[in-house]
């Protein structure tokens, strides 16, 4: 039994904000998982041991918030929200130790992480998210990472517009052909529940060490749960619509797919039409499910939109986003 495909049996799969929520809640200290800073310590010490080294000696100490979709203002005056921003609020001391006179000065330490479990649509969401994570957070000492299923060329033309001297690292969710999965989030939950089962840490719950089994299949899948039996059926019964796409890539694919069938024109379906679809988010609209139908009854008219004039809508709304 995996708790995930559990989750995934519904009319929609789990999406990248869920992923999200669910990582957010792994890495802070405060929730009911009860590990503490543990999964933060480690993925810190992943990324980068030496720069984090002195933090994380002193994690008992320190106060960590973490935000979910942190909204942050680029130089162009649009908006971006950063899936999660870890802040570790910290105090330097200076002057000697027995002297009534030393010096505390706050300092924050801003971990942001752009996750992706599809490939990235928008190339300079990486770029506008640091902007706005410098000017959001001024006087902090800030380092974005970049979690992405792999390495491919969208990801890596994303992540190098990022400026040149920001701190920024990149690591997989699991291990993919021709790549190391040394350094992977699914490798750092094998380890710890490693160190669990070899007495190396605190003994993890029954309850977490089932949620990390699970979410460790569902993301070695490509955070695709096996639930194809149950949409098989739904599908042979359902009347409304031919199919399903998951997220925009889902969509372009589509319309490839059939341009070569003259007779065949393609409904994009979405709720309000094409007045919502132009005052939806674009990070909103990239890891959501489309129904799809071929209009040959011509009655797809209220919330469908035809293939062509939805790809036109949503590259405009890229572009716009962009200047």
């Amino acid at each position: 039994m995996n708790l995930f495909d559990i989750l995934s049996a519904g009319k929609r799969d789990l999406n990248e904000e869920n992923v999200s929520s669910f990582l957010a809640w792994i890495l802070d200290p405060k929730q009911s998982h009860g590990c503490g800073p543990l999964f933060l310590n480690r993925l810190l010490g992943i990324v980068d041991k030496d720069k984090y080294q002195q933090l994380l000696s002193k994690m008992q100490n320190i106060t960590v918030d973490v935000l979910l979709e942190d909204r942050v203002e680029t130089n162009r005056g649009s908006e971006r929200s950063v899936d999660i921003v870890v802040i570790m609020s910290c105090t330097k001391e200076s002057g000697q130790s027995n002297d009534c006179n030393v010096v505390r000065e706050s300092q924050n330490i801003i971990f942001a992480i752009e996750n992706k479990i599809r490939e990235c649509a928008d190339k300079f969401q990486l770029r506008d998210e640091s902007e706005g994570l410098i000017n959001n957070y001024k006087d902090g000492d800030i380092s974005l990472l970049y979690l992405t299923p792999s390495k491919s060329d969208k990801f890596k033309e994303c992540f190098s517009l990022l400026p040149y001297e920001f701190n920024k690292y990149w690591l997989n969710w699991a291990g993919v052909s021709n790549e190391s999965n040394d350094s992977t989030i699914v490798a750092m939950f094998r380890n710890i529940l490693q160190d669990d089962l070899n007495a190396k840490i605190n003994p993890l719950s029954n309850e977490l060490k089932f949620v990390l089994k699970s979410f460790i299949v569902f993301a070695e899948k490509a955070f695709r749960a096996d639930v194809k039996k149950a949409q098989i059926s739904v599908k042979r019964r359902n009347k409304y619509f031919k199919d399903s796409v998951l997220g925009i890539d889902g969509v372009r694919e589509l319309q490839e797919q059939n341009k070569s069938e003259i007779n065949s024109k393609i409904y994009i379906g979405f709720l309000g039409g094409i007045n919502a679809l132009k005052k939806n988010n674009i990070e909103k609209l990239e890891d959501r499910v489309y129904k799809w139908d071929d209009n040959l009854d011509n009655k797809k008219i209220t919330n469908w939109i035809p293939i062509e004039q939805f790809i036109e809508i949503i590259d405009k709304s890229i572009e716009s986003s962009v200047y």
